[in-house]
């Protein structure tokens, strides 16, 4: 993200516009960690079934 101050006019800006990044990064590695704590139920679903479980997770993780 070193490179993000170069293209805006202020920190606040840099701020704003890596908030983004560092917010999927964060969910991304989130998403890592509920796949193998939830391993063996996962292995009994679907693709679909996997998806709704790890984003109700995702969310319910967040409001913790």
């Amino acid at each position: 993200m070193t490179g993000a101050r170069l293209n805006v006019k202020d920190d606040l800006e840099a701020v704003e516009k890596a908030a983004y990044v560092y917010d999927a990064l964060h969910s991304y590695c989130k998403l890592k960690l509920l796949r193998e704590k939830y391993t063996k139920e996962l292995a009994k679903m679907n693709q679909k079934q996997k998806n709704e479980f790890l984003m109700r997770k995702v969310h319910e993780e967040t409001l913790v």
